[in-house]
């Protein structure tokens, strides 16, 4: 059930519940399957009277041993015994709050409008603009800093900002700098939810339920014959790339486990796993490819691994800089020098390794979520990785299901560019990806039209807040040199200055985000185009 409730979640409820169903016939209950979504029959927002927060309650009638979350939302959740969707006073000693911030089960909320006069504003961005506990992000403050300038607000705005968003993941194919990415929570399919490496699964590699956070489902390894291969090489790992995925072990064997190997003729270049002889983490990047090579090992504390517990493993290596880097659960662990690495020019094998030309090390127990890149990624990134949250491609998929498919969407904000430019991407390179999400002849958001086949979507973009950086700092001049192009208007239909916003506040979160709401309610009042 929905309602619509005055102030936080602890006091009373100002509206009614509204029994929310599905199907289009009117039936109250559904059945989610696991990796599906579904979306409940529209409502009128006017049957829920009140004002203020939304709240949502669901019902599990069979109860829920894990229940999925999306931590990127900055929200309280809460639970109760029983059926308690018709409750409507929230919180109080029926609820309990849950520790962890975030939607439970609940993926996100799509409001809309019939009428494609009034439009929707879909914000597309990075964590400037990505709710945060304790500060209202800017996107909804705008309708009131609208109304204050005179500015006829939009039918709706969309907010699919999250942490570690960059524009050049977006723009191109909505998650490029992704390489590989196999969730292995759908069965044995062993899909690339980006491209053309699907994972064929054999050995006797089976299909669970168990799952970490980020996921709905695993794939169980032997620990004897078990494996996953690509039918080729998915990384180049003579260059800079990052290797992360959930692993879960059955046992605490005496010899060497990996999760994800790059392999070659002889060895592999690269193991992510386990070492049995500190039963700890590790990565290793063999010398060559040749019979007993040395190479670079990292690995955590002795002991540090445990049996039956999900822990999330990323290596990372920096072919400019020659580093490599173990993180465990998204804290870095271990880094050291790596000069002599190799290209693989075999399979990504995911629960096994290659090691003087014979398949070993195969993996006990269960794998879920591995993700590939064809970059070094930065220890925030890793982090955001670990939390499941925040990646290109998932706010790529958040723009289709959530702005795209919706008749009216009228306006995208691109509030992008501080991971770019926090990667060490040019002025120019951003600029550019920019200006392809914009008007890239295939995906580009100008290239959107509405039903009646003329309607086209219009793209404002904001200049990129300060980060810190110094003025000395290539990042910090690459920032002022790409603002400067922003508004001078070489990308999309409209500019609004952010930055300049965000600098005149004194730094409170909550200041900087009502300043950019009011910068972008001023500027849109000059725009050629309707907001």
């Amino acid at each position: 059930a929905a309602a619509a409730r005055a102030g936080a979640a602890v006091a009373a409820a100002a509206g009614v519940p509204v029994a929310l169903t599905f199907g289009g016939a009117g039936v109250a209950s559904v059945t989610i399957q696991p990796g599906a979504e579904v979306f409940s029959d529209p409502f009128p927002v006017s049957a829920l009277g009140g004002s203020g927060d939304l709240a949502v309650s669901l019902y599990l009638a069979s109860g829920a041993s894990v229940a999925a979350q999306a931590p990127q939302a900055a929200a309280v959740g809460f639970t109760a015994a029983g059926n308690q969707t018709a409750d409507t006073a929230g919180a109080g000693s029926t609820w309990t709050a849950l520790a962890s911030k975030g939607y439970y089960l609940l993926s996100g909320v799509d409001v809309t409008s019939t009428d494609t006069t009034q439009g929707t504003v879909a914000v597309l961005g990075d964590q400037g603009s990505a709710a945060a506990p304790g500060v209202t992000p800017w996107a909804d403050a705008l309708p009131g800093a609208l109304a204050a300038v005179g500015v006829a607000s939009p039918g709706g705005v969309v907010n699919l900002s999250a942490s570690g968003t960059t524009a050049a993941g977006v723009a191109n194919s909505l998650g490029q700098r992704l390489a590989g990415w196999w969730r292995l929570s759908d069965g044995t399919a062993g899909a690339d939810l980006v491209g053309g490496h699907p994972l064929t699964l054999s050995g006797g590699a089976a299909a669970s339920t168990d799952h970490p956070s980020t996921t709905t489902g695993s794939v169980q390894f032997n620990g004897t014959s078990s494996v996953g291969l690509t039918s080729g090489p998915v990384l180049d790992t003579s260059q800079s790339f990052t290797v992360s995925a959930w692993a879960k072990l059955s046992s605490l064997p005496a010899d060497n486990r990996e999760v994800v190997a790059a392999e070659g003729t002889n060895n592999s270049s690269l193991m992510l796993g386990y070492q049995g002889s500190t039963q700890s983490w590790w990565v290793f990047m063999p010398s060559s490819d040749t019979n007993n090579p040395g190479g670079t090992v990292i690995k955590a504390n002795p002991n540090s691994a445990q049996v039956n517990v999900w822990t999330h493993l990323t290596a990372t290596y920096d072919s400019i800089n020659h580093a490599v880097k173990l993180y465990v659960n998204g804290t870095l662990v271990g880094s050291a020098s790596n000069t002599t690495g190799f290209k693989a020019s075999g399979s990504l094998a995911v629960g096994r390794s290659t090691w003087n030309t014979y398949r070993t090390d195969y993996w006990p127990g269960a794998i879920a979520d591995v993700q590939a890149f064809q970059q070094s990624l930065p220890a925030a990134d890793v982090a955001v990785l670990a939390n499941g949250g925040g990646s290109d491609l998932q706010a790529g998929n958040l723009l289709n299901a959530g702005a795209l498919d919706e008749p009216n969407l009228r306006t995208v904000v691109l509030a992008l560019g501080a991971g770019d430019l926090a990667h060490g991407d040019t002025a120019s390179t951003v600029e550019a990806n920019l200006r392809s999400l914009a008007t890239d002849i295939k995906t580009g958001l100008k290239m959107y039209k509405g039903p009646n086949g003329d309607y086209q979507i219009n793209v404002v973009v904001e200049t990129v807040p300060s980060q810190g950086w110094a003025a000395s700092d290539p990042r910090e001049q690459a920032r002022l040199a790409l603002n400067t192009d922003i508004l001078n208007g070489t990308v999309g239909d409209g500019a609004s200055d952010a930055a300049t916003a965000a600098a005149s506040t004194g730094g409170d979160a909550n200041a900087v985000q009502a300043a950019i709401a009011q910068r972008l309610a001023q500027d849109a009042a000059g725009f050629a185009v309707t907001l």
